[in-house]
């Protein structure tokens, strides 16, 4: 904004690509100040898979982002058990998922492994988790389409 310069956190790349018809969000490291920036562009925000700006950090303003973005898929990356906490972001992605209505994909590197998006050349998504080398991956679900267990409560192998 106005040629103003942002360390930190707050001056990581966010960058939105393209490929058969599906947007991709990686918003980086981003906090308050940098989504209050992004937010007054809401229609650059729009995307199908975003990740979690900071690591899944709850702010501020973490529900206009994520009503900007109305994403399908949800990506939370953080380190095994250091930062996931899916109890901060549960009411959010809940309300959403109403609001929006569709359902939602939350994959986290923490319990899912290294996580795949596939996308299809006709824009069909699929979401991966490679929990281990040595077990197939397995393919993660919207949360309204598990069995009993919502997908962020899913234990990892499941």
């Amino acid at each position: 904004r106005g040629g103003e310069m942002y360390e930190g956190n707050e001056g990581s790349v966010v960058l939105r690509a393209e490929t058969a018809g599906r947007r991709l969000l990686l918003s980086g490291d981003v906090q308050e100040r940098a989504i209050d920036v992004l937010l007054e562009r809401p229609d650059a925000l729009r995307a199908d898979v975003a990740d979690l700006p900071h690591h899944g950090a709850v702010v501020r303003n973490s529900d206009d982002w994520l009503a900007a973005v109305d994403p399908r898929v949800v990506l939370h990356s953080s380190g095994y058990r250091r930062f996931d906490d899916p109890d901060k972001w549960r009411p959010l992605l809940g309300r959403q998922a109403s609001a929006a209505g569709h359902p939602l994909v939350r994959a986290g590197t923490s319990r899912d492994g290294f996580v795949q998006v596939r996308v299809g050349s006709d824009g069909t998504l699929e979401t991966w988790g490679y929990r281990s080398a040595a077990r197939p991956p397995e393919r993660i679900r919207p949360a309204d389409e598990t069995d009993e267990t919502d997908a962020a409560e899913r234990p990892a192998g499941r």
